[in-house]
């Protein structure tokens, strides 16, 4: 999680104000992290 927030930081502090992101249903980082974000949920049907 480490890299993934180090990353974050560095793209805030270059100008970055909005991310997109894909995640599988149910794993940690869609159920706990990108909520804590401010992350919304979209399902796509594959």
């Amino acid at each position: 999680m480490l890299i993934l927030h180090k990353t974050l930081l560095d793209l805030k502090a270059e100008g970055l104000r909005r991310a997109e992101v894909e995640a599988i249903h149910g794993i940690l980082a869609a159920k706990y992290l990108y909520p804590k974000y401010g992350g919304k949920s979209i399902q796509v049907h594959a």
